[in-house]
């Protein structure tokens, strides 16, 4: 209820349930960059995960979540939703916070680049893309250049995946088993 979004539909006794498994995988891979409470926030994109980003923040009582979108209309609707701040496409390259959350399409196979200026990147202390990739995006490459605390669309997936795993079967996720097989298969290795 709180995203306004489901992606997974459990049948149980002829009854449909919707589930949101992006806010329980985005909270596990904001996790990875250990954020504190007092930490400011910059989310680049309005979309669906944008809003299980923002009830994931949430959760770890994170309250300073500024969000930034090409469409100043969506990300008002979505600040107003969710009580954050919101500035205009054209000032995310001049904002410093402590951490940047890409959840917009940039950085798909098809859509290269970084969806800020390049230099601004040294303006966070941790870097959170969505995409997801079997390599690095081009913002997780230069956050890991300039020694920034990351994690990519791919951590969140499979936290998001063990948990669909675990509504469909009713067991945890043998998530130690699935990075294993992933991480001898790609060249992008995942630390769980």
């Amino acid at each position: 209820k709180k995203t306004g979004a489901v992606n997974t539909i459990l049948n149980k006794n002829n009854k449909l349930i919707g589930y949101n498994t992006d806010v329980f995988g985005a909270f596990k891979a904001l996790s990875c960059l250990r954020l504190k409470s007092t930490d400011s926030v910059l989310i680049l994109g309005a979309g669906g995960v944008s809003r299980a980003i923002i009830v994931a923040l949430k959760k770890m009582k994170i309250h300073k979540i500024t969000i930034s979108n090409r469409n100043i209309k969506k990300s008002s609707k979505l600040a107003k939703s969710f009580n954050c701040k919101v500035i205009s496409w054209e000032t995310r390259n001049y904002i410093k916070n402590n951490v940047l959350v890409n959840a917009t399409s940039v950085g798909m196979s098809n859509n290269e680049g970084i969806p800020l200026n390049i230099k601004s990147i040294i303006n966070f202390d941790k870097i959170m893309d969505v995409v997801v990739r079997n390599k690095d995006t081009s913002i997780i490459k230069e956050a890991k250049k300039l020694n920034i605390i990351n994690v990519s669309g791919i951590t969140m997936t499979f936290y998001q995946a063990a948990e669909q795993y675990k509504i469909y079967t009713g067991l945890e996720a043998p998530i130690k088993i699935m990075v294993a097989a992933y991480n001898k298969k790609h060249s992008l290795k995942i630390v769980i």
